[in-house]
C-alpha cells in the first residue's frame, strides 16, 4: 500500500512537472512613470502587462508571449518615452486631468490541442478623451512548425463571399433579437481576417468600431467546424 501512494505521488509530481515546463514562466508586470517628479500634483503613465510564456513559437515578432519580460520592459520604456510629450502640454494646462495616462496589455492561450494553439493578446489604453481603446488580436500556431498560420492557410482561396453569409447568419445569434441592420455600420462588411480556434468552430473577431458602434464592444461571432468544412483547409 505504501509503494502504491509513492507511486501515485511520484506521478502527481511529473505531471506537475510537465505542465511547468510546457507552460512557461508567468510575468505580471506593473510599472508607473510620474511626468515630473517632486510634482504630488503631476500626471502619471501607468502600465501593466500580464503573460504567461509560450514555447515553441518562431515568429519573432511574438515576444509578447515568447519572451514576457523582456517584452514588457521594453514597452514601458517606449510608452515612457512618448509620454514626456506631454510635459509642455502639462505646463501649459495644469489641470488637465486627462494627461494621466494608462495602458493595460495581456496574453491569453485561448484554445491548445496536439495541431494547434490559439493565442489572443488584448491592449486597452486612456490617453484622454470621452473613454479608452481596446484592441484584440490573434494567432493560430501550427505546434508541429512553430509558424503562425494566416487566413489564406486555414480557408480555401476565394471563399470569402461564403463565409460573409456564414457570419451574417451567425451574427444575428450574437444580437439575439435585435435587427442587426439596425446595429451594424453597413451589411458589406469585410469577414475579419482576425481568427481564432475553439473546440466547437472558429471565432471571426471584430474590434470596437470596425462594424458597429463603441457600445457593443468587440464581436465574436462563432461558425460551426461543420459549417466550415467546404471552406476549410485544416482540420483541427
Amino acid at each position: 500500500m505504501k509503494s502504491k501512494r509513492i507511486y501515485v505521488f511520484l506521478l502527481i509530481a511529473i505531471v506537475l512537472l510537465i505542465l511547468v515546463l510546457t507552460q512557461g514562466r508567468s510575468t505580471n508586470f506593473n510599472e508607473k512613470y510620474t511626468l515630473v517628479e517632486g510634482d504630488s500634483s503631476s500626471p502619471v503613465m501607468e502600465y501593466k502587462f500580464s503573460a504567461k510564456q509560450v514555447k515553441g513559437l518562431k515568429d519573432s515578432s511574438l515576444t509578447m508571449f515568447t519572451e514576457p519580460t523582456i517584452y514588457a520592459e521594453s514597452k514601458f520604456e517606449t510608452l515612457k518615452n512618448n509620454y514626456k510629450a506631454v510635459l509642455d502640454l502639462y505646463h501649459r494646462f495644469p489641470d488637465a486631468v486627462s494627461l494621466s495616462y494608462y495602458y493595460v496589455e495581456d496574453t491569453e492561450v485561448l484554445f491548445k490541442n496536439n495541431k494547434y494553439i490559439s493565442l489572443r493578446f488584448t491592449s486597452y489604453a486612456f490617453t484622454g478623451g470621452a473613454h479608452g481603446k481596446t484592441e484584440i488580436e490573434h494567432w493560430i500556431v501550427d505546434r508541429n512548425s512553430g509558424e503562425v498560420l494566416d487566413f489564406n492557410d486555414v480557408f480555401v482561396k476565394d471563399s470569402d463571399k461564403e463565409l460573409k453569409s456564414l457570419n451574417d447568419k451567425y451574427l444575428q445569434d450574437v444580437f439575439q433579437d435585435q435587427d442587426i441592420k439596425d446595429i451594424l455600420f453597413t451589411e458589406d462588411y469585410e469577414v475579419s481576417r482576425d481568427i481564432y480556434l475553439t473546440r466547437k468552430g472558429i471565432v471571426f473577431q471584430y474590434d470596437q468600431y470596425e462594424i458597429a458602434a463603441y457600445s457593443h464592444g468587440s464581436i465574436e461571432v462563432l461558425v460551426p467546424y461543420n459549417d466550415l468544412s467546404p471552406y476549410l483547409k485544416i482540420k483541427p
